[in-house]
């Protein structure tokens, strides 16, 4: 007899496998006690997982900025005004006026099995890339260093930035001839380098 194929039953699996893991209860099946009210609390969890990865991302990216001269004290500043911060508020993800002027989005985003962004993140970075260098935000942001940094998973996110920078769409219609324009602007930044090198009307992408 072919054996029965239950989607449910799959799915509850991942979720018992991962929740084994953090507990260490690796005896439990978590999901056969959850209610649909467990559910509905783990699904408004996981936003807040993504919010604190981001967070966790953003930091490091502050960290990094010692190699444009933010001395201990000045980061320390700019971690804390970043945590006191909504994460669905308006604005960049980070902006620093001084000593040095940067702007950057934060994306926390792992590329699928076959090592690309799928459609809902190129067009989420194709946004931000808009917003960092040409959205009116009340300010002149060409006077500032831009930055797209991604969440490094290896070999994966390189092969997906690449494909994502070598993106060439069969059919061309307004949005996606903006995005050619836009890709003119891309570069991927494997090391800072030298500071005095970066141009302020390119937006570079990192992975950290």
């Amino acid at each position: 007899m072919e054996k029965f194929y239950s989607r449910l039953n799959e799915l509850n699996s991942k979720i018992d496998k991962v929740l084994h893991i953090i507990t260490g209860d690796f005896n439990t099946n978590f999901t056969e006690q959850f209610t649909d009210n467990h559910y509905k609390k783990l699904k408004n969890a996981l936003s807040d997982v993504h919010n604190v990865l981001t967070l966790k991302l953003t930091f490091k990216f502050i960290e990094l900025l010692k190699e444009f001269g933010l001395d201990e004290s000045e980061i320390e500043i700019e971690k804390k005004k970043i945590d006191s911060i909504s994460p669905n508020s308006k604005g960049f993800d980070v902006k620093i006026d001084e000593p040095i002027k940067i702007l950057a989005e934060i994306k926390c985003i792992i590329p699928d099995k076959k090592n690309r962004f799928n459609a809902a993140q190129r067009k989420n970075l194709f946004l931000d890339a808009v917003k960092l260098r040409y959205k009116n935000l009340g300010f002149d942001s060409s006077e500032y260093l831009k930055f797209l940094v991604i969440q490094d998973n290896g070999v994966e996110t390189d092969e997906a930035i690449i494909s994502f920078l070598n993106y060439k769409p069969t059919k061309l219609n307004s949005e996606r001839q903006n995005r050619k324009i836009i890709l003119e602007d891309l570069i991927y930044l494997k090391d800072f380098g030298n500071i005095k090198e970066l141009e302020k009307s390119k937006i570079y992408i990192i992975k950290i």
